[in-house]
């Protein structure tokens, strides 16, 4: 069984990220990712908040198997026109390999955090909308044209992102919007 440390340590290292990259992405000291992965402390919400960006996961995925959430987020996608992914062995988790999408999911984050956000493409949205309880999907502009294709399979709430929205959290650095 797998604890909030091996899991941190299992997505930073699939992400290639030494414990200074990660410290260096959320502003603590390499020691303090240290006593994450060793369980001799926990991080708070804000830095989980940030991890599951950074590794553009979900909080299912962070926290598997250490905790028994009875209030879980509200999850949602991020429909996006592609991203790589790698493949663990022995895990369904598959990180996000390209930055543009992994900062994408990371700012999308901070715009909306009472959702637990991961992308999918045009080969996955119909298996993960058939399939999973997935309460908002978000379009990219670039997506806009499938919104029909979204609305004929699913029938939570779907919003396309606008133009303006979309270039204010890709443009580093990320502002307010």
């Amino acid at each position: 069984m797998l604890d909030i440390g091996a899991n941190i340590k299992m997505f930073r290292t699939a992400n290639n990220l030494s414990q200074e990259d990660l410290a260096d992405k959320l502003h603590v000291s390499r020691q303090t990712i240290s006593k994450w992965e060793l369980n001799k402390s926990t991080p708070n919400l804000e830095y989980l908040l940030q991890l599951k960006g950074i590794f553009a996961i979900t909080f299912d995925q962070l926290l598997a198997d250490t905790i028994i959430k009875e209030n879980s987020m509200k999850k949602a996608i991020l429909f996006v026109h592609n991203y790589r992914t790698q493949e663990i062995p022995g895990h369904n988790y598959k990180p996000v390999l390209d930055y543009a999408t992994g900062d994408l999911i990371e700012n999308i984050t901070k715009v909306y955090p009472e959702y637990d956000w991961r992308p999918a493409k045009r080969t996955e949205i119909n298996d993960i909308l058939q399939n999973e309880e997935i309460d908002f999907v978000l379009i990219t502009p670039v997506m806009k044209s499938y919104l029909s294709d979204v609305k004929e399979i699913y029938s939570g709430e779907v919003r396309v992102m606008r133009s303006d929205e979309y270039g204010k959290i890709t443009k580093p650095p990320f502002g307010k919007i």
